[in-house]
């Protein structure tokens, strides 16, 4: 998908907007602070249809893993298999929500997945939660 096609899906009122004409990608969040500037005041810099015209990046999210993946790339650098002796080069991440050590799934219907963690608020512990939608997984 390119980001002219994202703006589109996100703006379906502005399908005839060519958003080139006001702001660059990153105005949006759809990348990094990405400074492109329009041909005529910087010769330098990228075309702003082309700049639009660009794929996205596909975004991948990592977990902290909870060492049971069955067919991991990294299972001879698991953390698991360290011999209780874990160090900076033992993964510890992985991309399936499945075996998020700190995500559970909710009861019901949605199946969501919820995020636990904890912080301190005068000396106080406060759960927080997190909501993904299964389709995100």
């Amino acid at each position: 998908m390119t980001f002219r096609e994202k703006f589109h899906k996100d703006f379906p009122k502005k399908k005839d907007f060519n958003p080139a004409s006001k702001w660059c990608p990153s105005a949006f969040d759809y990348e990094a602070d990405w400074t492109c500037h329009p041909t005529g005041r910087d010769p330098e810099g990228p075309d702003c249809d082309a700049c639009w015209n660009r794929e996205m990046p596909e975004q991948k999210i990592f977990y902290f893993c909870d060492g049971e993946v069955e067919k991991c790339r990294n299972s001879k650098m698991c953390f698991k298999n360290c011999a209780g002796n874990p160090t900076e080069d033992h993964c510890r991440h992985t991309s399936d929500i499945k075996h998020a050590k700190n995500f559970v799934r909710t009861p019901g219907r949605s199946r969501n997945f919820v995020e636990r963690d904890h912080a301190r608020l005068d000396g106080k512990e406060i759960p927080i939660t997190i909501s993904i939608k299964p389709n995100q997984a």
